[in-house]
């Protein structure tokens, strides 16, 4: 086989295998550790390069140049192998998850049809169960080959195939967290540019030692796991998702044994770190060397980071070491991060100016306020634009918009889709440059300080009222406020009711010990109402494991509703609002006119308040408790508007939404109502016309009518 010498600058994958395998064939450049942390392979530069080559030839000799070929391999060193046999072959890698329950048969059948994928390289141990996946799929030609057949002779027979830098290498399939998964066509020259661009950014050279448990199949643990390494030159220790899952000491521990400088995860890895790793467990963990703690494929929590770097700070990590980043298989990978060294950035926002799309940066602590973290900073050749997806025009400064990338890492677009292609890789702006396209990501954010921050999904976005509403918000309020719910594993969407958009939670319980009845289904609509400004109209609890996710992680919040709606959902128990069961009860209080005689004092005002508040909840008053949080009746905006309108009538003081959230209980509503009765505006009609149309854009058509009509039926002041 001949050998090149050296290449000064790869124009393809082939290129870096073949001048690391020439110029230090016996450095080893992948190991694979067992669960208990000793080494079950390792391989050097030549021994990949020989093997490689030798599933190339073979794959030449079968006429599959150009051809797509599916890979699915077990965690390990095969599918190193395989990988780059593909592309010495000159046919396109399609990496896909072994079947599973993650994974039935149904949806691999689909993603090989999809792919037109005629030949899946994998191995002995998982043909048999290949095989009874996709014999449900009878009209599918896939030959499955066992790896291990392929003969090391092979390798006499392969010739370089000729690809070019414009030549397909992998079809990467996304995650399909809010769509069915499709193709990405990613061409030698996006993954050259992006290795490049994660290199420059994060400070990797050849001392760096990597660690990296995240599935191969995916593009963060294939991108920057597996071709990562051997493009800047270091050593990778790999492990299996399942053995990090089962005990995440394992992944920490890895790192503190070979010294690691480089190793990274979605967020919820090191949340998964701090519920699981116990305190006995620390003084054998050293993480002085880890110098790039990468954190994307998700929204970033600043909780987290903040918890991760306190715990862990006592085996020598560093806050800095965090390396936020942004990014989607349709640019390859990563398309913002960083930079090295500097550690998260986060800000302080007012959640109601959010919701509106608007940043507004608020201080911590206070009420309303949201903190956002960062994922990531500005890169150069990346362009990275927010724009609002409707008119497609740039957003102003400061406004939340749909998150558009162009340049050479945006893949060529979907395999096969040539409609999704032009809508999702051709946008363009409206007032911009003809012939200059973006790749439309479908996340919305915002820039501060060239850094990007990520808010959410479009197609998971709730609207209720005018008003955004970011899921993920919305559960990790969930979960705080009720601990028997399993993290990441529960769902926030809308649905409609009575012709308009309520709030709907689905999760599973943390244990499969909790019982329904332990659920405090009245502490989590208070928290939701006091953070969101939201009321759940339903709640339900399905079984472990049964809440749809990609197989990276992701709820796929969208499946999760249409199971809702289709009744499919596994569930345990389902709470309604509509059945009475929130904190007060179903009664209907009837509306009365009720009269408030000032020379009588301030002490009728609190009685009067949870008369209105029964008769706008339609709660028994007697139910209700003065010192207790206002939201804990379900109140939302629109209840606290039409509570408004009818104090205004009885006490005539104006309140704004503005007093609802700034008040805890009805008590502090009575305090404040005494207070305008005592220093009453001077300009209450002018206030309440300055801030009408503000309450009716918040509200749907209906909704708006209700409050316009209340004011109209206000005497005047």
């Amino acid at each position: 086989m001949a050998r090149s010498k050296r290449y000064d600058k790869p124009r393809t994958i082939l290129d870096i295998l073949r001048r690391r395998a020439a110029e230090e064939p016996e450095t080893n450049a992948y190991r694979f550790i067992s669960e208990s942390g000793g080494e079950l392979a390792a391989i050097t530069y030549s021994d990949v390069d020989r093997r490689a080559a030798a599933i190339g030839g073979w794959l030449q000799n079968r006429g599959l140049a150009g051809k797509p070929v599916a890979l699915i391999f077990p965690p390990g060193l095969d599918f190193v192998a395989a990988l780059f046999g593909t592309l010495y072959g000159g046919a396109i890698a399609v990496p896909l998850d072994a079947p599973g329950a993650a994974n039935p048969g149904a949806r691999l059948g689909a993603l090989l049809a999809d792919s037109n994928a005629r030949i899946m390289l994998t191995t002995a141990s998982l043909v048999g169960r290949i095989s009874r996946a996709i014999a449900t799929t009878p009209e599918l030609a896939v030959e499955l080959i066992a790896v291990e057949s392929v003969p090391d002779e092979a390798e006499a027979q392969w010739q370089h195939p000729g690809t070019t830098t414009d030549d397909l290498a992998i079809l990467q399939y996304t995650s399909g967290s809010t769509a069915a998964p499709k193709g990405v066509k990613v061409r030698h020259s996006n993954l050259l540019h992006n290795l490049e661009l994660m290199t420059r950014v994060s400070g990797h050279d050849r001392s760096s030692i990597g660690v990296s448990w995240l599935p191969q199949y995916h593009d963060m643990g294939l991108v920057g796991g597996i071709l990562l390494p051997a493009y800047v030159g270091f050593p990778v220790i790999l492990m299996s998702p399942a053995s990090f899952l089962a005990r995440p000491v394992r992944w920490l521990k890895t790192i503190s044994d070979y010294g690691a400088t480089v190793s990274g995860a979605p967020n919820f890895a090191y949340e998964h770190c701090l519920r699981k790793i116990r305190e006995d467990e620390l003084p054998e963990i050293d993480l002085r060397s880890w110098r790039a703690a990468y954190c994307g494929a998700e929204p970033i929590r600043s909780e987290t980071v903040d918890r991760f770097a306190a715990m862990f700070s006592r085996c020598g990590f560093h806050k800095t070491a965090f390396f936020p980043c942004y990014g989607l298989a349709e640019a390859t990978l990563m398309v913002t991060g960083g930079p090295a060294g500097a550690g998260p950035c986060s800000l302080h926002l007012a959640r109601t100016s959010l919701h509106e799309g608007r940043v507004v940066e608020s201080e911590a602590g206070t009420p309303d306020t949201v903190e956002a973290a960062a994922s990531g900073a500005l890169i150069t050749d990346n362009d990275v634009i927010i724009v609002d997806p409707r008119r497609r025009t740039r957003c102003a400064e400061n406004h939340v918009g749909e998150i558009w990338v162009s340049g050479p890492s945006v893949a060529a677009g979907y395999w096969n889709r040539l409609p999704e292609t032009e809508d999702t890789f051709g946008a363009c702006l409206a007032d911009g440059e003809a012939g200059v396209h973006f790749l439309r990501t479908g996340d919305l954010g915002f820039i501060h300080n060239r850094l990007l921050f990520v808010s959410g999904r479009i197609k998971d976005l709730i609207i209720i009222r005018g008003m955004n509403h970011y899921p993920q918000d919305i559960e990790r309020t969930v979960e705080d406020s009720c601990s028997a719910l399993r993290p990441g594993s529960g769902a926030a969407f809308s649905i409609e009711v009575a012709n308009e958009e309520r709030l709907a939670l689905a999760y599973e319980l943390r244990a499969r010990t909790v019982q329904p009845v332990e659920i405090d289904f009245h502490a989590i609509v208070r928290s939701v109402a006091e953070h969101h400004g939201l009321e759940v109209d339903c709640i339900v609890l399905v079984r472990h494991g049964t809440i749809p996710k990609t197989t990276s992680g992701k709820i796929r919040r969208q499946e999760c509703r249409g199971r809702f709606l289709a009744g499919t959902l596994a569930t345990l128990h389902e709470w309604r609002a509509s059945a009475g069961e929130r904190s007060g009860s179903s009664i209907t209080v009837p509306s009365e006119a009720v009269h408030f005689d000032p020379s009588r004092g301030n002490s009728q005002i609190l009685p009067i308040i949870i008369d209105e508040v029964a008769t706008v909840l339609g709660a028994d008053p007697t139910c209700i408790d003065p010192r207790e949080s206002i939201y804990a009746l379900g109140f939302d905006s629109l209840a606290a508007a039409r509570l408004r309108s009818r104090l205004l009538s009885i006490f005539g003081v104006e309140l704004e939404l503005s007093d609802f959230l700034a008040v805890s209980t009805l008590a502090d509503l009575n305090d404040r109502i005494a207070a305008r009765i005592a220093a009453p505006s001077t300009n209450v009609t002018e206030d309440r016309t300055k801030h009408l149309l503000e309450r009716v854009a918040q509200l749907s058509d209906k909704e708006a009518a209700e409050i316009l009509a209340a004011e109209a039926e206000q005497p005047p002041r």
